[in-house]
């Protein structure tokens, strides 16, 4: 595999959906981008992996270890 092919994945804590559409304009296309959303959020269909989080998160630690535990 060359480093070419690899993919940067971006992992992104989300507790306030109403700022990924900002966010989403600085997402290179040739990366993965995975959105872990906070405990009662649904998932907004905007980034290339989404995952809802059954706890809470204090200043989004926990949902950036869920995002790293898939990549």
């Amino acid at each position: 595999m060359k480093i070419k092919d690899l993919k940067v994945d971006i992992i992104t804590p989300c507790s306030r959906p109403e700022l990924l559409k900002e966010i989403k304009k600085t997402i290179p296309k040739e990366c993965n981008w995975i959105i872990v959303y906070d405990l009662g959020l649904e998932p907004e269909n905007i980034g290339d992996v989404e995952i809802k989080s059954v706890d809470k998160s204090i200043f989004g630690n926990n949902l950036r270890n869920i995002g790293l535990d898939i990549t």
